[in-house]
């Protein structure tokens, strides 16, 4: 009866189009993938 499973579906296409902004803005130029994925919800 929680509301946990229609969250997490949520936060998978939020996860997916993060990872997508990711690709787009080319983390190498930044630096590793891992610290402009921590960094996009941040902003």
């Amino acid at each position: 009866m929680f509301e946990s499973e229609p969250k997490h579906e949520d936060h998978q296409k939020n996860t997916k189009i993060i990872k997508k902004r990711v690709i787009k803005k080319k983390p190498s130029e930044f630096g590793p993938k891992e610290e402009t994925f921590l960094n996009e919800p941040s902003l």
